[in-house]
């Protein structure tokens, strides 16, 4: 191999980069339905159907809310992407 081959490289990721507030949103809302989740999977045996159903509707809305954020930002870098490659 040569020396270039065998060289680490940087990451050119995006992970230190600021995130899109709408991502940023996204990851919240799943973190509170995991959380939500958890609590109902550890305390679930101590709960009434009605409660751990109750749970669940509100991890599912939450899940539901991030994936509309997300598709949204799917949309803006889309339409971004489609901006610039007509400039080109």
């Amino acid at each position: 191999m040569t020396k270039a081959a065998t060289s680490s490289r940087k990451s050119k990721g995006r992970g230190d980069q600021k995130r899109d507030p709408l991502v940023q949103s996204a990851v919240k809302l799943i973190d509170k339905a995991a959380s939500l989740l958890k609590e109902g999977v550890i305390t679930g045996a101590d709960k009434t159907a009605g409660a751990r159903h109750a749970m669940k509707l509100k991890a599912s809305s939450l899940v539901n809310k991030a994936s509309a954020q997300l598709q949204e930002a799917i949309a803006e870098g889309a339409t971004a992407l489609r901006k610039g490659l007509k400039k080109l």
